[in-house]
């Protein structure tokens, strides 16, 4: 209610860039549109985020499918490709009305994961570098929560998020849909991430009283997630 799809297009891309690894692998690409008359700016964010969720808990069976993103402020690009191809593969990246206030560009190898285009950098807040030493604890426990949270913002669409974390996903990938969760939740990007990877706080004599008692109240509610990623 109070949501009307506008359309859709096929990103613009020039497969021509790619290596001749990653081009059997590349996807078919589509960009779709929502509006709201209805909504103020952050109520349609958490819209557009359970949305997605919805959409990715259907097509969960569907193999390699993927939303990069599904925002109102942030629209991400990602691929097998290194930093020279990016603008070449995406051509709106090199179209002059595409203009916005701010672009993060993460590159990597893969490691722990095998290469794909839906692991591939960046996610939907996060560019991080994997290697979460607690991964599998920081799994079982936010599976566990989700049979007792409760909130006020998302109310009845709370249970339309579950699972929280999707499967099949990198560390990076995983962190990242704890963090969007807690965001979309109502608390501020910082806030989110010193509870998710706090500073080692319990042997530090010289942190101030105020930032050691937010890390002591968090630590009830939340496991650090913990690795030596950047």
């Amino acid at each position: 209610e109070g949501h009307a799809v506008l359309g859709w297009r096929v990103v613009p891309c020039d497969e021509s860039v790619l290596s001749e690894r990653a081009r059997p692998d590349s996807p078919i690409i589509r960009q779709f549109f929502l509006s709201s008359n209805a909504l103020a700016a952050d109520a349609l964010e958490r819209k557009l985020y359970v949305i997605r969720r919805r959409i990715e808990n259907e097509m969960q069976s569907v193999d390699g499918f993927y939303i990069a993103s599904c925002s109102s402020r942030t629209i991400v690009y990602k691929g097998m490709l290194t930093p020279e191809q990016l603008p070449r593969y995406y051509r709106d990246l090199a179209d002059t009305q595409c203009v916005t206030a701010i672009s993060l560009v993460h590159s990597r190898f893969s490691t722990n994961t095998f290469p794909t285009w839906s692991r591939a950098h960046p996610y939907r807040l996060l560019c991080h570098n994997g290697e979460i030493n607690t991964l599998r604890g920081n799994t079982n426990w936010m599976r566990v929560r989700e049979g007792t949270l409760t909130s006020r913002v998302f109310g009845p669409d709370l249970e339309k998020l579950y699972p929280i974390i999707g499967s099949d996903q990198s560390d990076s990938a995983t962190l990242d849909n704890v963090l969007e969760f807690l965001v979309h939740g109502g608390r501020s990007l910082p806030e989110a991430l010193m509870m998710l990877i706090p500073e080692a706080w319990e042997g530090d004599a010289l942190m101030d009283a105020e930032r050691r008692a937010f890390y002591e109240f968090h630590a009830s509610m939340m496991e650090p997630w913990d690795g030596p990623a950047a």
